[in-house]
């Protein structure tokens, strides 16, 4: 069902179950198989969007956007989200999805 709706991943799947399928497990020497389905397989925007989703835009001085390269004029007011806001919520998206084994797959990629 997974694989007709585009949500398997058998590089995701083989790295989540150490590369170990139904074709190549042994019950007498690895017990029962209890895994009633493999993970649906998730993008990383998938899996850290709900904590980015309500971001907005908050003033931003006029060194902050000259800071990164904008030539922003003093005359006017700015309102910005830059990536020192995003820096700010990547700790708790990253905590958010610590335990989800398809996080570690990517932290793996990432290696």
């Amino acid at each position: 069902m997974l694989q007709s709706k585009g949500l398997y991943s058998p590089e995701m799947e083989s790295f989540i179950t150490n590369g170990r399928s139904l074709e190549n497990w042994d019950t007498l020497k690895d017990g029962v198989w209890a895994r009633t389905s493999p993970i649906e397989a998730a993008s990383l925007l998938d899996l850290t969007y709900d904590s980015y989703k309500n971001r907005s835009a908050r003033d931003a001085t006029v060194e902050e956007l000259r800071a990164i390269g904008y030539p922003a004029d003093p005359k006017y007011q700015y309102t910005a989200y830059l990536d020192s806001d995003l820096m700010k919520v990547a700790p708790g998206a990253a905590m958010a999805i610590a335990a989800d084994p398809r996080a570690a797959y990517f932290r793996h990629l990432a290696e």
